[in-house]
């Protein structure tokens, strides 16, 4: 019997070799694959709103009642005002040194 030796190049395994098979290399094609689509979409919609015309603002319809509401705001604030006076000259009805004396007093009893 004769020695046999097996002269033929090496079987061809793709999938150890090639870095562009594997499932990290598909999920990392779909993200970006993913990523370029909304850029797009982004895209579309920018160009969209910088191609349309403007718009021409609408004018604000003064409100019937805002004089109504300006002058009962003033009254408000004139009231204030004077109830603010009266408080700051009113003179106070207890007597602190009274108040003192006498919350010592039911303490100690």
């Amino acid at each position: 019997m004769r020695p046999v030796v097996d002269t033929n190049s090496p079987n061809d395994y793709s999938h150890i070799h090639d870095p562009n098979a594997g499932k990290k290399y598909h999920l990392k094609r779909m993200k970006y694959q993913n990523i370029e689509y909304e850029n797009r979409q982004l895209m579309g919609k920018m160009h969209k709103i910088l191609t349309r015309k403007p718009e021409m603002p609408q004018p604000r319809v003064k409100s019937l009642n805002s004089e109504k509401r300006k002058k009962e705001q003033r009254r408000i604030s004139e009231e204030n005002r004077i109830l603010s006076k009266q408080l700051i000259k009113a003179q106070p009805s207890i007597n602190r040194k009274q108040f003192e004396t006498h919350a010592y007093k039911v303490t100690i009893i």
